[in-house]
């Protein structure tokens, strides 16, 4: 966890950030199982050295730009294209 987090807060490109994301997912079993493991990481880092608390910030600050730089304008689709969007988050949900 250590790891993926360092490299998320390092200047990486969008993809590999998006990369990062599917690995971490990935290795932690889904959403729930990376964020409880981010979490345990984050206080066990709080814990032994504020300063690499820090760490966690600026990787989580890395994820919210990307984030915001790749959302998708909804604005401008159809409501059938919207439905399908709406569909194909459902099925990665559900996946």
């Amino acid at each position: 966890m250590a790891e993926s987090i360092h490299r998320l807060k390092r200047d990486c490109s969008d993809q590999q950030v998006k990369t990062i994301c599917e690995q971490m997912v990935q290795a932690f079993g889904g959403i729930e199982g990376l964020v409880s493991a981010w979490k345990q990481c984050w206080e066990t880092d709080f814990g032994k050295q504020r300063a690499r608390s820090f760490a966690h910030l600026e990787a989580i600050v890395r994820l919210m730009q990307w984030v915001e730089a790749n959302k998708p304008d909804y604005s401008q689709l159809s409501d059938e294209e919207l439905e399908q969007a709406v569909a194909a988050v459902r099925v990665k949900v559900a996946g």
